[in-house]
């Protein structure tokens, strides 16, 4: 429904005004966060654009972030297939769910990043956590892993200790 002139909006506490002149420098406090909001996202949307001035990556290089999201996955994917592996013996382990969280990461990553890239980010994160439990164990590394899940909301992968 249309405004009528003078009409107050719920959120402003002073009356709607037609634009121009004097009218338009006296807009509420709302209007002036709402084109303050609308400049910030255009801002940030120039910003996240390939078009940007500046160095330009080499061919076939990730800028900076997508390559610590690239890490990230490949370090997921390879914990939920070792955690399956080592981690059964001592605790009751979801096995169902990590390979379905797993198999969810390996395609989402490698549409995103491709298929070479993932395995060479997984080989690295593989070599890390593995030379992690050759170090400490297994049954010191499983309730590390279990800590961590537990920190993102993913509790139940790693369930009970079995004795």
């Amino acid at each position: 429904m249309p405004r009528q002139h003078g009409q107050t909006d719920a959120l402003q506490e002073e009356p709607i005004q037609q634009r121009g002149g004097a009218e338009e420098r006296a807009r509420s406090p709302v209007a002036r966060r709402r084109a303050l909001a609308r400049s910030a996202l255009i801002v940030l949307t120039f910003a996240r654009c390939d078009a940007i001035a500046g160095p330009a990556d080499p061919p076939g290089a990730l800028p900076a972030l997508d390559a610590a999201r690239l890490a990230q996955a490949a370090q997921m994917i390879v914990r939920v297939t070792l955690i399956s592996r080592n981690c059964a013996p001592f605790y009751a382990v979801d096995q169902a769910q990590l390979q379905e969280i797993g198999n969810a990461l390996v395609t989402q990553s490698i549409a995103r990043y491709g298929k070479d890239r993932l395995v060479r980010a997984m080989n690295s994160a593989e070599a890390e956590d593995t030379a992690q439990i050759r170090q400490s164990g297994a049954a010191f590394w499983c309730p590390l892993q279990r800590a961590y899940l537990n920190s993102l909301r993913m509790p139940g992968l790693i369930g009970k200790q079995r004795y």
